[in-house]
């Protein structure tokens, strides 16, 4: 597992990544800054990302968990995102948890409705 820090306008989380495919491509992107987007109801944020990750021999989980970060791609390969998730929820097709938040307050960040946030993803 590596670590990561998640900037989420001025505020710090720390998290880590597993040793999936997708996860080890994201960590060779950092540093990196996106915008978050309120997605679903507040269970979850979205940081749309540049380029697709790999996800050689991932498995889609059926549920996913407060604190967890996923990577999800459109079937078409046009659209792929991080997405942090505040709570539980069913997942969506092409969905992959790729790590997990471990320190910090994530919840006071995510669960409010908040389309103004930014995310600095750096190596810790």
């Amino acid at each position: 597992m590596t670590k990561i820090n998640l900037d989420i306008n001025g505020q710090q989380l720390l998290a880590e990544l597993n040793d999936s495919s997708a996860a080890q491509a994201l960590l060779k992107k950092l540093p990196l800054t996106k915008k978050l987007s309120d997605v679903d109801g507040y269970i979850e944020k979205v940081a749309v990302l540049d380029n697709q990750l790999p996800t050689d021999q991932m498995a889609n989980p059926e549920t996913l968990h407060a604190g967890e970060l996923a990577y999800w791609e459109a079937a078409d390969g046009t659209s792929q995102t991080l997405v942090l998730y505040a709570g539980k929820t069913d997942t969506w097709p092409n969905t992959f948890v790729i790590g997990r938040i471990i320190d910090g307050d994530y919840q006071s960040l995510l669960v409010p409705k908040n389309d103004s946030l930014t995310v600095k993803v750096t190596k810790a």
